[in-house]
């Protein structure tokens, strides 16, 4: 596996943005919604680092600027996503409940591209 130190770097950062967010995760329903919009800047945050090693790395080796083409064409992907929702209902618009669905919908995909990140890496 030719990305393999990549694939753990971003295992970890998962595993480590996972930790926390089951460490602290509110019991107060009222602040649910708050914590998950700050765990998704929270994991997007995470995320520019890793990219920011991996292009830091690729100037050593080239499987990290692999890894970087990979990660940076899915968040892409999922940054995408996220501006077309945002976009087509109008966000300034949205309800409390339009509001609290979106952050799920997007901390979710994010988490889920992180995921298939990790597996199309494995594959290279």
């Amino acid at each position: 596996m030719k990305l393999k130190k990549d694939i753990e770097l971003l295992e970890d950062t998962l595993k480590l943005h996972d930790k926390q967010v089951d460490e602290h995760f509110p019991t107060d329903e009222n602040k649910v919604h708050a914590y998950a919009k700050a765990q998704y800047i929270d994991l997007f945050a995470m995320l520019q680092e890793v990219a920011k090693a991996y292009e830091f790395l690729a100037k050593f080796k080239k499987a990290p600027l692999k890894a970087l083409d990979i990660l940076v064409t899915n968040l892409n992907e999922h940054s995408e996503m996220v501006n077309e929702i945002m976009d087509e209902t109008n966000y300034k618009t949205w309800t409390k409940l339009q509001d609290e669905h979106y952050t799920g919908v997007f901390y979710y995909d994010l988490h889920k591209t992180v995921e298939e990140t990790i597996e199309e890496m494995k594959e290279v």
